[in-house]
């Protein structure tokens, strides 16, 4: 049976006047089934989504298109700030929101179809040059704070700490011993498990700079300026993101965690040691630990080179 092509077919379109209402219900929906901090991240995903349509809406009545999506896409690309794993983890989640609105019979049709997929490919992710962390740590003293920033800088290069965990730190959490070597307590973990991480006498000098600036005993480690709570984990974001606009490198601030792994790994190599970097790093499994140690040829050719690990170096050198 022959099919002819229809070029005049309409292309599907959604009456999105209600947008905003529609995501916060996705919101109070996943609020039921993870933990509110995981929630806020999925807002704040989506809120760009929700600013630009606003400013769209109105010039095509409300009706949004497939064309919209691939314009919104691009718009994505306009938030300067942003890499390219967040532009993509945002189209994730608007994707996720249209499913399941198509799922509860919200949209009659499955409008995630239509949401694209992030320009380009991921980057790859190489192990990060330190002469990057020392650019951003230079770059801190031509912003305003530069003790504070280069103390959170400090903090996710020498401790392997998530963003949320860096925000969540209390200035009576952190021991600093005789050496400047000692250990905190973030508030917030990603599993909500509470755990101890150590830091070094280079990472505790950065430390203890800020605290003498701060000259508290107690409260937010990093408190925000617009009142008494703590800088959110949007600016820690913030803070490492224009440190290395200011210095011309490419980073944000999990490659500072990635960093902090691939430096350990390299320096400490055996399963024993990376056990101890699964605590510090607070992973629920080694093999996610083992994702974060960016080591390449390089290193399994200096393994080589100190250590007998092929067949043939096991052979007596006169069978060569």
């Amino acid at each position: 049976m022959i099919h002819d092509i229809n070029l005049g077919s309409d292309a599907a379109t959604l009456n999105g006047a209600n947008l905003d209402r529609l995501m916060e219900a996705y919101l109070a929906d996943r609020r039921r089934r993870v933990q509110e901090k995981t929630v806020a991240g999925y807002r704040f995903k989506l809120r760009p989504f929700i600013e630009w349509w606003r400013g769209v809406g109105p010039s095509c009545n409300w009706l949004l298109s497939e064309d919209d999506l691939t314009d919104y896409e691009t718009y994505l690309l306009t938030i300067s700030d942003w890499a390219w794993s967040t532009r993509s983890d945002a189209l994730r989640r608007l994707r996720q929101m249209f499913r399941w609105a198509h799922k509860r019979g919200y949209v009659a049709i499955d409008f995630s179809l239509y949401v694209p997929t992030t320009r380009g490919a991921a980057p790859v992710k190489n192990p990060v040059d330190l002469s990057a962390l020392a650019a951003m740590l230079d770059a801190c003293w031509k912003m305003s704070n530069p003790l504070r920033n280069r103390c959170v800088l400090a903090i996710l290069a020498g401790t392997g700490l998530r963003r949320e965990e860096c925000a969540s730190l209390r200035i009576e959490s952190i021991t600093i011993m005789a050496d400047g070597a000692g250990y905190c307590q973030p508030e917030v973990t990603k599993n909500d498990k509470p755990r101890l991480v150590a830091f070094d006498g280079a990472t505790g000098e950065y430390i203890q700079r800020w605290l003498d600036v701060l000259g508290k005993t107690s409260g937010p480690l990093f408190p925000s300026r617009k009142g008494g709570g703590a800088l959110s984990p949007d600016g820690i974001y913030k803070v490492v993101m224009d440190a290395a606009k200011l210095a011309g490198v490419d980073m944000e601030t999990h490659d500072l965690r990635r960093m902090f792994a691939t430096v350990w790994s390299k320096t400490l190599r055996g399963e024993s040691y990376g056990q101890l970097l699964q605590k510090q790093l607070g992973h629920a499994n080694y093999e996610t630990t083992t994702l974060y140690s960016l080591q390449d040829v390089s290193d399994v050719l200096d393994v080589m080179r100190k250590s007998s690990v092929s067949p043939l170096a096991l052979l007596p050198r006169s069978t060569r």
